[in-house]
């Protein structure tokens, strides 16, 4: 039984390189900013966080992948998680123009209805956001894929834990209204659909450090 008793939830960020999803995921489990500095993640790596969703105990392991691109075989083994934030850059009207690309994959590799919330980063770079990726503009399309919409910010915080919580409630939701209740010994096992693990680097020092 984990430390924490609860439940344990697999989630994982996809989008183009540099986007920021190492960044979210550092300000997610360490609560620092990483800056970037240019170089390709060589490793997967995963954060966690623990926290109350409705008074339910949720321990919550978000996992980052590199060489993301389509088709790749070291990708598709990511793609039995519980839940995706489909993530791109608001100054970078490509990583916008590639969500229909990792929402396609999604659909094509991982379970039936999991579920996904589409992530804009860098929310702060106000001067250098794309004038084309006005919020109501990107949440109509999110809608339109069936997705929630949040700005974010690394650097400042801003909606990061908002955007992996709501992503925790939807997938919490979507279990009590696909699974029968579950007694007895089973009823403490995790929801955890990633049988087949790879290996992973944990970050546990400080990002600051």
């Amino acid at each position: 039984m984990d430390l924490y008793d609860g439940k344990l939830i697999k989630v994982a960020v996809l989008g183009n390189q540099m986007c920021g999803k190492t960044s979210l995921l550092v300000r997610f489990g360490q609560d620092c900013f990483a800056e970037q500095t240019g170089r390709v993640t060589q490793q997967v790596d995963f954060m966690l966080n623990s926290f109350d969703i409705d008074g339910e105990k949720i321990k919550l392991q978000a996992w980052d992948t590199a060489h993301q691109d389509r088709g790749n075989a070291f990708c598709r083994s990511y793609f039995r998680v519980n839940g995706y934030l489909i993530m791109f850059d608001l100054t970078d009207l490509e990583s916008f123009n590639d969500v229909k690309k990792w929402v396609d994959m999604v659909e094509r590799y991982a379970p039936e209805n999991t579920k996904m919330i589409l992530v804009g980063t860098k929310a702060d770079l106000i001067e250098s956001r794309c004038p084309q990726l006005d919020y109501d503009s990107v949440a109509e399309m999110a809608k339109d894929y069936g997705m929630e919409y949040f700005e974010t910010s690394a650097k400042t915080g801003k909606n990061v834990d908002a955007a992996f919580h709501r992503l925790t409630s939807i997938i919490l939701d979507k279990c009590k209204t696909e699974k029968p209740p579950v007694t007895g010994a089973a009823s403490k096992s995790n929801i955890n659909l990633m049988n087949d693990k790879p290996t992973a680097t944990v970050k546990n020092s400080s990002c600051c450090n």
